[in-house]
């Protein structure tokens, strides 16, 4: 399931309801929202580029666009909205990091998580 948010901005963007990966993936297949709505937020650190929104690059990936036509939103030192000051995109990825008991340089694999 993508988050409280997600599912509002896909699902306006999409005009149908998105919940999950699935239904993210079938909208793009079937066209109804287009790779470049839905970009891939990242952070470079000295290990490398971490994906923040995983379950993006995910459905992305189960709808068959190469990663080469994915679109990147660098959010590296940015302040995290409505987050305490001082708060980054930097911080977010290192604490899901040590959540999912990755390496700092996190996983060359797209997390596949649930069904497909």
């Amino acid at each position: 399931m993508f988050s409280d948010g997600g599912i509002e901005k896909y699902s306006e963007l999409t005009g149908r309801p998105i919940n999950t990966i699935d239904d993210l993936a079938g909208a793009i297949r079937c066209c109804d929202i287009k790779p470049s709505q839905v970009p891939v937020d990242y952070v470079d650190t000295p290990n490398g580029r971490l994906i923040l929104n995983t379950r993006t690059s995910v459905a992305l990936d189960r709808a068959g666009i190469p990663k080469a036509d994915w679109y990147g939103n660098n959010q590296t030192g940015v302040q995290v909205p409505d987050a305490p000051l001082g708060t980054t995109f930097d911080k977010l990825a290192q604490d899901q990091l040590i959540r999912n008991k990755l390496p700092p340089e996190g996983t060359p694999n797209i997390p596949q998580g649930g069904k497909r």
